[in-house]
């Protein structure tokens, strides 16, 4: 059986799989934004070992379909194999709004928590202070229409509602929401708070609908176009954004979610700069290095 499976089956099997990869690969230059042959490439690419290239292929998936359940729950396996727990989570809530309950279950049967979920529930290690290039905008820049993105509990977005500023905060996580409302109502603030999920596309960025716009420590790429559309003629977008550091005692992290050098200022070319940073360890509770971006449309 050594013999067969050397000499005869493995050789077989290999020509099936190039033949199935060639065939995606036709299937992608057909027709680019179809989600489906990104998928059953990225999953021959993970048979053949190659986890960086199928992962790619499955993110790209779901980015031209965010309702594309299978490619989530392949995304979930990939990333709590590599112990991105929190990429895992996400892919999992995303499968199970549609449905599909499998990716959820497998964190749960093996007791992997939804830290972010526990984290805003229980109340703990949630930074309650601004940043401070969030704050002086909000004190300095005559106030106007805001909108805060993956806000967490809300800190920025109660930041700037005390200051007047008219604020729609956004999160994927219920109880941050609930969180950014309870405190709003004891601040006698007003806060438009909005549970949806930026990477399935369940938040719209109007055009020209705000005269600022927060990102702060949330990279999601494929979101930058929309901010910038998003800011009105002399409006500001503001960010602060981990990046890569390779820095002695810094935890590792997947680089998807970390910015390089120079990447950020890169989304707003043609913009004025008026505060752009790069290198300090960003807010107090975090260790990383990170760029500061506050930048005015034309």
């Amino acid at each position: 059986m050594t013999f067969w499976r050397k000499e005869v089956i493995d050789p077989a099997l290999d020509l099936e799989t190039v033949r199935h990869v060639r065939e995606q690969l036709d299937w992608i230059a057909r027709e680019p934004s179809n989600p489906r042959p990104y998928y059953h490439l990225g999953q021959l690419y993970r048979m053949q070992w190659k986890q960086d290239q199928g992962l790619g292929l499955l993110l790209e998936a779901v980015r031209l379909d965010p309702n594309f359940t299978e490619a989530h729950l392949a995304l979930v396996e990939m990333y709590s194999v590599g112990g991105d727990y929190a990429a895992a989570w996400r892919h999992a809530r995303a499968a199970e709004a549609s449905g599909r309950r499998e990716g959820v279950e497998l964190l749960k049967r093996h007791s992997i928590p939804d830290r972010w979920e526990e984290r805003y529930r229980s109340g703990e290690n949630i930074p309650k202070e601004p940043l401070p290039l969030v704050e002086r905008v909000a004190a300095t820049v005559p106030a106007g229409r805001a909108l805060d993105l993956a806000c967490g509990a809300g800190r920025h977005a109660l930041c700037l509602a005390s200051h007047g500023w008219q604020v729609t905060a956004v999160d994927s996580s219920p109880a941050a929401i609930e969180l950014l409302q309870s405190a709003a109502q004891a601040r006698d603030l007003t806060v438009e708070g909005v549970v949806a999920d930026l990477e399935r596309g369940e938040f719209v960025i109007e055009p020209e609908s705000f005269d600022l716009i927060c990102d702060t420590y949330y990279l999601q790429r494929g979101l930058f176009p929309s901010i910038r559309a998003g800011v009105r003629r002399g409006g500001l977008a503001l960010a602060v954004i981990p990046m890569i550091d390779d820095s002695p005692g810094v935890p590792p992290m997947n680089p998807d979610f970390l910015l390089r050098e120079g990447e950020l200022r890169g989304y707003f070319e043609g913009w004025e700069l008026l505060h752009d940073h790069e290198g300090g360890r960003g807010a107090r509770e975090h260790s990383r290095r990170a760029a500061e971006l506050l930048a005015r449309r034309p």
